[in-house]
């Protein structure tokens, strides 16, 4: 018996899956925090193309009255984007446009080191892509995580906490990978 109770306490002390995913992805976000200091970049661009946005609409709208007169924010993007093509009006539309200076970033490699900093530019990109339902997209992108992973985590070169890393970022690659293909087909 007393095997069993120690079996049992055993088993009430262990995370759920649930539990395990959420710590999963807690530590994952750390990582990222911690680990993308070159795609400051990228977010600078993002940073700058609101910064274009707020001057295409300047201090006053077109009928003079304060640019807080309008109706709602909608309208203020509205007339940003008539007047400058490239700003997002919309929460989909400015995921896919850090999509995209993400991956500019990522292709020109100037910005992006390789190994790990590769697998979570990578990604980074591909969990974007799947917020701003582009799941094709996010769906290639999420095979590049997995293939750039795989490499990095056996490719041999790598200490025991870079394979660690990647090891949990493939894990939820791989989940998410699972929810975009859910959201594709719903």
């Amino acid at each position: 018996m007393p095997g069993t109770l120690a079996r049992v306490m055993s088993s009430c002390a262990e995370p759920s899956d649930a539990e395990r995913f959420r710590a999963q992805q807690d530590d994952l976000m750390k990582m990222l925090s911690a680990s993308l200091p070159p795609l400051q970049d990228a977010a600078s661009k993002l940073l700058a193309l609101c910064d274009q946005a707020e001057r295409a609409l300047g201090a006053r709208n077109p009928a003079g009255t304060p640019a807080d007169a309008f109706d709602a924010f909608c309208h203020v993007l509205a007339e940003a984007r008539r007047r400058a093509d490239d700003v997002p009006t919309g929460e989909h539309d400015a995921l896919a446009k850090a999509a995209d200076y993400y991956r500019q970033a990522y292709e020109t490699g100037s910005q992006v080191g390789e190994g790990l900093a590769q697998v979570q530019t990578a990604f980074l990109i591909a969990e974007l892509s799947r917020r701003a339902r582009d799941f094709k997209t996010a769906e290639q992108d999420f095979n590049t995580v997995l293939k750039l992973g795989w490499e990095v985590g056996r490719g041999g070169n790598a200490d025991v906490a870079t394979v660690n890393q990647t090891n949990k970022l493939l894990e939820t690659a791989r989940e998410l990978a699972r929810v975009n293909k859910e959201e594709q087909t719903s």
